[in-house]
């Protein structure tokens, strides 16, 4: 593929930076370091992010305990570790 007159590898990849989940003390997953609750999307129309679910600490960010495997699913984004 050429995008301005350079060649693109197949196997150029991005840094892609993660900043780490945590619930009840554990870490559980991942988020991009771009994550914002407040504006990211959800994948599912069952459950949309809400104000308090997730707190910024100091290793990354802290998620409720009501959350459940499928409500941290449906964030777009998020990686079970």
């Amino acid at each position: 593929m050429q995008w301005s007159g350079l060649q693109r590898s197949k196997t150029t990849q991005l840094p892609e930076e993660r900043v780490g989940v945590f619930q009840s003390g554990r870490q559980i997953g991942s988020v991009p370091a771009n994550f914002d609750p407040r504006t990211t999307p959800s994948k599912s129309v069952l459950y949309v992010l809400r104000d308090g679910e997730f707190a910024r600490g100091a290793e990354g960010w802290i998620a409720t305990a009501s959350l459940g495997p499928g409500d941290l699913e449906a964030i777009a984004g998020f990686k079970w570790l």
